[in-house]
């Protein structure tokens, strides 16, 4: 049988990076939602760093696997090593999740922010408003709300 405690000590801490990923990521929605740019500046920073070891990481397990012989698959031939590699996987989706999630949230700040900046500077911000039947109407605005 073949040494796989190396393999195994890699994943594991593959899982346990992508665990702190995960957190970082969970941070970085609370840093959003309050608009904290200095957390928000932290948890990039945090990211890079964890995104760098994860990537070392998967290195030496590439390394790892083809000193085993054996082939990228998710079918490892002994039980503990998918067991640390499926709760890799649900960690990694879980990442994901989080990460398009935050990225909605900043694409809809960034969207509110254009709109708020344009309804100020009078550049063809359009608003909704109703007419005396109640059907609704685009109105755009072409008068700057304030000059600085």
């Amino acid at each position: 049988m073949r040494d796989t405690h190396s393999l195994a000590a890699v994943l594991e801490q593959l899982v346990s990076t992508v665990t702190a990923l995960g957190q970082t990521l969970h941070e970085e929605a609370d840093a959003i939602v309050g608009r904290n740019t200095s957390a928000l500046a932290r948890c990039n920073t945090a990211k890079q760093t964890q995104l760098s070891a994860i990537d070392a990481l998967d290195h030496q397990r590439r390394t790892l696997l083809s000193e085993l012989g054996w082939e990228e698959t998710s079918d490892f031939p002994e039980p503990r090593l998918n067991q640390i590699w499926q709760a890799l996987l649900i960690q990694l989706q879980t990442c994901q999740d989080a990460n398009q999630a935050n990225g909605v949230m900043l694409d809809t700040q960034r969207m509110h922010t254009q709109k708020t900046l344009d309804l100020i500077a009078g550049n063809n911000a359009e608003t909704q408003v109703y007419q005396a039947d109640g059907s609704a109407s685009q109105h755009a605005t072409k008068q700057p709300f304030a000059k600085a």
